[in-house]
């Protein structure tokens, strides 16, 4: 945000000003938000198109069928992450709304919560995980 364009409300101001400043706010606020919303359609569309090499389309070896833009970066970035390179790997995982903050959120949360066990209550807990997982 840019403080320097900021007008805080002020005591001299009066109702009318007010309304005018906040009036002039929501008007940006809302042209932001088109422009925003063109810009994600724009991208929309040209990650559906196509996915072309040599002017060929490039058929999925699953499926049969052409890729689209969208699905031949989403393999290369798999690739990328395949190679060890981690900020693909993170890459992928916002592909798939998992954000590896929520996991570090997650693993201190479950961390904390062990580190109030007693030894009895971890070997418990360690016993009831591996019948889980042996069931999975």
């Amino acid at each position: 945000m840019n403080e320097q364009n900021l007008k805080s409300f002020d005591s001299n101001q009066s109702r009318e000003e007010a309304k005018k400043n906040g009036a002039k706010g929501g008007i940006a606020s809302g042209k932001a938000r088109r422009a925003y919303k063109n810009q994600r359609a724009t991208l929309e569309w040209l990650l559906s198109r196509p996915y072309q090499k040599k002017g060929e389309d490039v058929i999925s070896p699953i499926t049969g069928k052409p890729i689209t833009i969208g699905e031949g970066l989403t393999t290369a970035q798999l690739k990328k992450a395949l190679t060890g390179d981690t900020k693909s790997y993170v890459a992928l995982l916002d592909v798939l709304g998992e954000r590896i903050q929520n996991i570090n959120q997650e693993i201190t949360i479950k961390k904390d919560k062990y580190d109030e066990m007693s030894e009895e209550e971890l070997r418990a807990e360690a016993e009831r995980l591996t019948k889980s997982m042996e069931q999975q």
